[in-house]
């Protein structure tokens, strides 16, 4: 969580909250434009700092590059099960894999990659009814190995 901005959400909605009850009253004493654009300024503050701690404030970033991580997640069929295992546990992320992309499948391989392709963290899953358990632990990847990675995931569509 993005201390920075939860606390810029806090202080938004705050402000907001804080003018709401006087923009409520004004607008029970005497209904005018003025009175209500205040009354719609508030609730749009408030509206500002929700959105702000509820989507902005979970920004990951990789720290040392400062670069946000986006989380992806890709469907495969439970057939290649044992190729996908290989291929990340060796990071021989080359087209000799004969694996295609199926949406919802019984395996999930979720990847967690920063915008500068500095980091990538990747890790299998399987559908066991109502969850999803590890196949292998979480990988991490580095420079060369994204890029393959990436590349592999765009091909098999």
């Amino acid at each position: 969580m993005n201390v920075k901005k939860t606390i810029i959400g806090v202080l938004i909605l705050l402000i907001g909250l804080s003018h709401l009850p006087e923009a409520v009253l004004l607008n029970i004493d005497e209904i005018s434009s003025g009175n209500i654009l205040y009354l719609i300024t508030c609730i749009l503050i408030c509206a500002i700092g929700i959105y702000q701690l509820k989507f902005r404030s979970k920004e990951m970033k990789y720290l040392p590059t400062k670069s946000v991580v986006k989380e992806k997640n890709y469907s495969f069929n439970l057939k290649y099960m044992e190729s996908l295992k290989e291929m990340i546990e060796s990071g021989n992320f080359s087209n000799s894999f004969n694996i295609k992309k199926e949406k919802g499948g019984n395996l999930r391989l979720d990847v967690l990659m920063s915008a500068d392709k500095k980091f990538a963290a990747v890790r299998l899953l399987q559908f066991i009814p109502y969850s999803y358990i590890p196949v292998i632990d979480m990988q991490y990847l580095r420079n060369d190995k994204i890029i393959a990675l990436e590349n592999i995931l765009e091909h098999y569509k």
